[in-house]
């Protein structure tokens, strides 16, 4: 069974039960080769327990020492490639300012073209009640927002996106360690399909991944709307999403979903899809 212990994540009793015997064991052979080796016992005896004592600290966070390593490592490899996209003219940052605006215009643009939503949206932006509570990554390219998803946290007032056009089996108290990914939208003339590159996605999905490394958060939650995007995604980050149980919409899923009807037209061929965060699924992107 395992317990939550704070900033320290999760840790098994029985380890830690077994990491204290060990150190103990260590303050006791460290006291024995004291009584060969040193004349002054009180001081080595001090020493010791010391040792002991910082030696079992580690072995308890050793997870998360090993886990700030991995991140470390996995930030420099991801600005390595943000200095090889700075070249190509590409810079990836959180949206504020101006930039929401141009973030909410590219969405009721690519929206608009996809038939997601009519052209009833005021000053040629589209905007929900969740964007006021959420971060958006971005992707510039000459001055230009050519890339955006956005991410939101859970908390008992707004809860997430999705749960607004699904009903799903997941306990509520079991959705803090979610974060809603959603909006990810891309300039015709940047996606994958047309410059046979899929630059613009892989910087997103890297920062936001690494962005949610660090904010301690567990999974991941996003609809995809069709097989061929899910597979798409998988294929470019090495990953494999799941899938949580779906209940009955409710009357509340039926009304949020005429914000955008045109998405939900064929409805059959949405997905809500979860992926866990793990630090080795970037380290398995950048060593395949």
């Amino acid at each position: 069974m395992w317990y939550s212990a704070g900033k320290f994540g999760r840790i098994d009793l029985i380890m830690v039960g077994n990491i204290l015997l060990n150190a103990i064991i260590f303050i006791i052979i460290i006291l024995i080769l004291g009584q060969f080796f040193i004349w002054d016992a009180t001081i080595w005896t001090n020493i010791a327990i010391i040792l002991g004592l910082t030696w079992s600290v580690f072995l308890i966070n050793y997870r998360e020492i090993i886990r700030s390593i991995e991140i470390l490592f996995i930030e420099i490899a991801v600005r390595f490639l943000d200095c090889i996209a700075h070249l190509q003219g590409f810079k990836v940052q959180k949206a504020d300012g101006h930039l929401l605006e141009e973030v909410y215009k590219l969405r009721h643009k690519v929206y608009l073209e996809t038939g997601y939503i009519n052209d009833s949206k005021e000053h040629n932006i589209f905007v929900d009640d969740y964007d006021p509570f959420s971060t958006n990554l971005v992707v510039i390219k000459d001055k230009k927002v050519v890339g955006t998803l956005r991410i939101i946290f859970y908390n008992k007032l707004t809860r997430l996106s999705t749960l607004n056009y699904f009903n799903l089996d997941i306990a509520e108290d079991e959705l803090t360690e979610y974060v809603d990914v959603g909006r990810w939208v891309n300039d015709p003339d940047y996606r994958a399909k047309k410059t046979k590159n899929p630059l613009v996605t892989v910087l997103l999905g890297l920062k936001l991944y690494l962005y949610l490394l660090k904010s301690r958060k567990r999974f991941i939650m996003v609809m995809l709307k069709h097989p061929k995007l899910k597979n798409h995604i998988e294929k470019v980050f090495n990953i494999k999403f799941t899938s949580p149980t779906m209940l009955p919409l409710t009357p509340h899923n039926y009304k949020a979903r005429e914000e955008i009807k045109g998405y939900f037209a064929r409805s059959e061929e949405i997905e809500v899809c979860t992926l866990e965060l793990e630090v080795n699924q970037l380290i398995k992107f950048f060593i395949r």
